[in-house]
């Protein structure tokens, strides 16, 4: 049990790290995506006055978006595709017409980091179902490690197809994390009963050393 609460105690150590929209770059991953398409604006001009039109292959209308003010200089609309693919914007406005362009690409550093990352949650789980010798807790443990591996094989399929991990890996955060909350405060039940075991045997051993004491006494 010992070796159980010392892994939780060092995995709830790391934070999770939620990451804002950032600014869009030519060539990107779905998992990027959505991210700011952003406008210069030195002349002052309003950015409500500006659409985005979205395309997709150069030919494709997907959308169109109203740009908002990012900053004093900066106006922004939200790209929101995640398919593998080329994709064209067009800035439209009474005073100008500018385009750009998108790629969207499969990356494999990514995928090996988050194949590691499951790895490690299943290699912990399963240690733990291996250590300890509660039925319940052994069968919970290899539950999750079932769910991992089918995790690792649906996120394999959805980047081989291009399709965005987003849902998938979201899913497995909230279903991690309940698990591990879960394990968490099963510790934190044993050590308040421990705790709770300690403080009763050793106010006993005060009362039996006062008793003692007090015949003694009466005996002299």
């Amino acid at each position: 049990m010992k070796q159980i609460i010392y892994i939780i105690m060092i995995l709830l150590l790391l934070s999770f790290v939620t990451a804002g929209i950032e600014e869009c770059k030519g060539i990107i991953i779905s998992q990027e995506s959505p991210c700011y398409l952003l406008l210069t604006n030195t002349s002052g001009f309003n950015c409500e006055s500006i659409n985005v039109l979205v395309y997709n292959n150069a030919s494709t209308f997907l959308y169109s978006q109203q740009m908002t003010k990012y900053s004093p200089f900066k106006c922004k609309a939200i790209f929101n595709q995640t398919q593998l693919g080329t994709y064209t914007f067009q800035y439209n406005s009474s005073l100008f017409i500018d385009t750009g362009s998108i790629i969207i690409e499969k990356s494999e550093l990514n995928m090996l980091s988050i194949i590691i990352g499951i790895g490690m949650i299943i290699l912990f789980f399963f240690a733990i179902a291996y250590m300890t010798k509660s039925f319940a807790l052994k069968m919970f443990s290899y539950g999750m490690v079932i769910i991992e591996v089918i995790t690792i094989a649906f996120i394999l399929y959805a980047n081989e197809i291009g399709n965005s991990l987003e849902s998938i890996l979201y899913t497995n955060f909230i279903i991690t994390l309940f698990a591990f909350g879960s394990l968490g405060l099963t510790v934190l039940y044993f050590i308040l009963i421990a705790q709770t075991n300690i403080a009763d045997t050793s106010q006993g051993d005060t009362l039996l050393k006062m008793e003692n004491v007090e015949k003694w006494q009466e005996k002299r």
